[in-house]
């Protein structure tokens, strides 16, 4: 399987079989390690080998819990991020198969362009909380920026009429650099 980075497309279906298959490999060494106890111990299940198959079950918990939060959400077509590629200038980043979560919701964003003070961004499902999203959002960026604005779109039309009209202007390439690495870290 080639490595998708945070934020690529196909980083969420990815993601998605990767966690999967690491809570299946938890089960198997925890029923591979509970077998070799029982048979070593005369078919018995009172041995340490019962406890560490027991443990394996909170790593395989851990994978299990990943791959529930990103069942409901899917990769973007590929021909949408090719052509936000294509507008997209030089000193802009554009990630992909974002799901953020926060204390109250996970939120799912297609994509998101950080370009020229501006962030913008298009979710991934309809019947999400615009609102709440792009608050969620605007609030974590000022943190690391005063001066981007954030903008959460509803369709992808939307965000490609926005990029398309993102103007040239002089920004601060540090703040925009924390900003990057802010959105990184609140990917799933």
């Amino acid at each position: 399987m080639i490595k998708c980075e945070t934020g690529e497309w196909g980083y969420i279906k990815k993601k998605k079989w990767k966690q999967l298959l690491l809570t299946l490999l938890m089960a198997f060494i925890g029923i591979g390690i509970f077998l070799t106890g029982y048979y070593f111990k005369g078919k018995s299940n009172q041995s340490i080998f019962t406890v560490l198959a027991v443990l394996m079950v909170l790593p395989g918990a851990k994978f299990f819990v990943s791959f529930v939060v990103l069942a409901p959400y899917h990769t973007p077509k590929r021909e949408q991020y090719d052509e936000l590629i294509k507008i997209l200038r030089e000193n802009g980043k554009l990630f992909s198969d974002m799901v953020i979560t926060s204390s109250e919701k996970v939120m799912n964003l297609d994509f998101i362009l950080v370009s020229n003070g501006q962030v913008l961004g298009v979710v991934g499902r309809e019947k999400q909380d615009l609102a709440y999203i792009q608050s969620y959002l605007t609030k974590g960026v000022r943190n690391w920026s005063s001066n981007e604005i954030v903008k959460i779109y509803s369709s992808y039309d939307e965000l490609v009429k926005a990029v398309k009209k993102i103007s040239e202007k002089e920004v601060n390439l540090q703040e925009e650099e924390k900003v990057i690495a802010y959105l990184t870290s609140l990917i799933v």
